[in-house]
């Protein structure tokens, strides 16, 4: 990832204002950090809760609407910014209903390399680090000392860079949960068809995996296998060979040796035991 992009703050607020019940569109990016109380975040298709420490980034042209879900308003800071300082001459730009927007005057500041994180909602549920930075930027916009943009400029870009890596995180870790699903019901397929069913190289897919699960994908297949196989061989009267072919072993001597290495007794003993 390419992190060699200048943000620019064009607005930031502490405030419990909003427009509520009514879906809108932004024509620049924006950050909703919520302080206190609850609400939700609402686009066409996606509904995510709001609560203390929710972080919330949005990017132009996406139609979404707020709601809170008390008496009390939600109490949230809101951050309105361009990925570069091309469009820093632009004024304040208030949202637009959706009947009103018109596409042509987005502010495009989202590049190609940026483009695969950035163009769509990203929901950070538990985001208080980012408080800080946000606290810092809402400052420097108050009492605009020397040099205060390019600071709200450089703690905007940890508060991005800090969202990429969560995202990452949280994105990785939903892929760590569909290799564990999909080696629970199949343990026969090895790492290539792993990542030929989840559309991934086994290379990156290995990568991610270990770095998630502290062992490599292959390792965890062997313990799923061994696991299964242990299974079939206390609750049923499958012969050896079946549980071995059932379980993806390249042969019956493979499964007896990795059996015997994962749990100290042989395959055989086991079954004789039941």
């Amino acid at each position: 990832m390419d992190f060699n992009f200048t943000p620019y703050v064009r607005y930031i607020a502490k405030t419990s204002y909003f427009i509520s019940n009514k879906y809108l569109i932004a024509r620049d990016c924006r950050f909703l950090y919520v302080i206190s109380r609850r609400g939700s975040f609402k686009t066409t298709s996606a509904k995510y809760e709001l609560t203390p420490g929710t972080l919330i980034y949005y990017p132009y042209g996406i139609a979404y609407k707020i709601q809170s879900e008390q008496e009390k308003p939600l109490h949230f800071y809101t951050v309105n910014f361009d990925f570069n300082e091309d469009f820093s001459s632009l004024p304040l730009m208030v949202p637009e209903a959706v009947r009103n927007h018109n596409p042509d005057k987005e502010i495009r500041s989202i590049s190609e390399n940026l483009r695969p994180e950035f163009s769509n909602v990203i929901h950070i549920k538990d985001a208080v680090n980012a408080e800080t930075n946000l606290r810092r930027i809402h400052s420097e916009g108050l009492e605009k000392s020397a040099g205060y943009q390019q600071l709200q400029s450089a703690y905007l870009k940890i508060l991005l860079i800090y969202l990429y890596r969560q995202n990452s995180k949280t994105q990785k870790n939903s892929l760590c949960e569909e290799i564990k699903e999909l080696i629970s019901r199949h343990p026969e397929l090895n790492n290539i068809e792993v990542a030929q069913n989840l559309n991934y190289h086994p290379f990156y897919l290995n990568e991610v995996f270990k770095k998630s699960e502290g062992i490599t994908l292959h390792k965890f297949i062997i313990q799923s296998r061994l696991t299964k196989a242990h299974e079939l061989l206390t609750t049923t009267d499958l012969p050896l060979g079946a549980i071995s072919d059932l379980c993806g072993f390249s042969s019956q001597s493979h499964f007896s040796t990795c059996f015997k290495n994962e749990y100290n007794i042989s395959p055989a003993s086991i079954r004789k035991q039941t």
